[in-house]
């Protein structure tokens, strides 16, 4: 009998419809599967069966009819109509051969020649409820997953809100002052002036960073397909890169597909992406980006759905990223330059991501060997032109707000 508590845990875990009239059942049905399933529903005609199946949606059923074959393979199409992954056990008799191969066609799971007996059952049921295990365990690791994300995107947007309210109240603050320094200085027309100057300045950083969180919240129907990256890629970073005293270079293949995006959301994460590397620079140096198209399957740690995405990289020659920082380098509020009005908010690399995951992608970061770090941008490409050039496409599920 049940040779381990693991075969006993699988099998008090499964729902089981039993449907048969031969005259063994009530026999089988209190000595073995009543102790052992979870649930058991027993039905003594093929009708029965039918309906108990659609009113309990067991997880298995137990197919051990009398006579002709005919009654169980009718039984058998009906369920494998509704479900049709629902692992089954038929029990056969020898006279029934001719319906062996039907069986095959229907996908009965395990085939047991009459007379049901305990010891065959059992084998065949814990085979059919190993099998159901695997994806109740991935189901279950998924959900884990789910989890531990939605706490990481609660806990970053409780960061993100704190660190906005601080930002704010600083330069609100930064105004207030300079207004009524202002005020005491009337008879100082020039120093009114710088001051009244200043207050502008920071109420331009409010403005901005005002802005920056508006990009969050696109329309529908502002998604675009592009199929130019290039010319795309040059009227964002052309200037920003050229008034550093930087290079930008950009090497995209013949062929590469296009993507949909909000072109004024992308324009802020390419932009944001650029001026990290041209900052890692200090002035001069070159901005490489490079394009192919990447194939991310289910395996790969990487968080985004598996199919095909264009790739960006962003490749710098500054100094690369501290070790410390590498792992948090998209979590908000994260940087390497000095708090203060005018930089170091550590907003953007979490703006950019945001932004891309928005878009069902991705932004990884890493350094390289020779020196330098790469931001690569994953964007999912779509399946038909047609449908992105109507507004966003289906990108297989929802953008989230922020993300570590």
């Amino acid at each position: 009998m049940l040779s381990n508590q693991a075969d006993q845990q699988c099998l008090s875990g499964l729902t089981v419809l039993y449907v048969g009239d031969e005259p063994w059942a009530p026999n089988l049905i209190s000595t073995f599967l009543k102790p052992r399933v979870g649930r058991l529903c027993v039905a003594a005609d093929g009708a029965g069966g039918l309906d108990l199946f659609r009113r309990e949606r067991p997880d298995l059923l137990v197919c051990d009819l009398i006579g002709p074959g005919s009654q169980s393979l009718e039984l058998i199409e009906a369920i494998r109509a509704e479900v049709p992954n629902l692992p089954i056990i038929l029990s056969l008799g020898r006279d029934q051969t001719d319906v062996f191969s039907r069986c095959l066609e229907l996908g009965v799971n395990r085939l047991l020649q009459k007379p049901l007996r305990a010891v065959h059952l059992e084998a065949a049921a814990l085979h059919c409820a190993h099998e159901l295990s695997v994806p109740r365990e991935q189901a279950a690791l998924h959900k884990q997953k789910l989890a531990l994300l939605q706490a990481q995107h609660v806990e970053a947007i409780g960061v993100l809100a704190g660190g906005i309210a601080h930002d704010y109240n600083n330069l609100l603050q930064a105004v207030m002052i300079d207004i009524a320094m202002a005020k005491r200085s009337r008879s100082d027309p020039d120093q009114v002036f710088l001051l009244l100057d200043a207050a502008e300045s920071a109420w331009e950083e409010i403005r901005e960073l005002g802005n920056r969180l508006g990009l969050l919240q696109p329309r529908e129907s502002s998604y675009q397909y592009i199929n130019n990256l290039e010319v795309h890629l040059r009227e964002a970073l052309d200037k920003l890169v050229g008034a550093s005293g930087c290079n930008l270079e950009v090497v995209l293949p013949e062929g590469l597909p296009g993507v949909s995006f909000n072109r004024r959301q992308m324009k802020e994460a390419m932009g944001i992406l650029a001026s990290n590397a041209v900052e890692a620079m200090g002035g001069s140096g070159t901005l490489r980006i490079e394009g192919k198209t990447r194939r991310i399957r289910p395996e790969e740690p990487v968080p985004v759905a598996p199919g095909d995405y264009l790739e960006l990289s962003f490749s710098d020659d500054g100094p690369g990223i501290a070790p410390e920082i590498l792992p948090l380098m998209f979590s908000p509020y994260t940087s390497t330059k000095a708090r203060g009005r005018q930089r170091g908010m550590g907003l953007s690399l979490a703006l950019a991501q945001a932004i891309v995951k928005q878009h069902a992608g991705a932004l990884l970061g890493e350094n390289r060997a020779g020196g330098g770090a790469t931001l690569h941008l994953l964007l999912p490409v779509p399946s038909s032109e047609e449908g992105c050039a109507m507004g966003r496409p289906d990108l297989g599920r929802p953008g989230s707000v922020l993300a570590s």
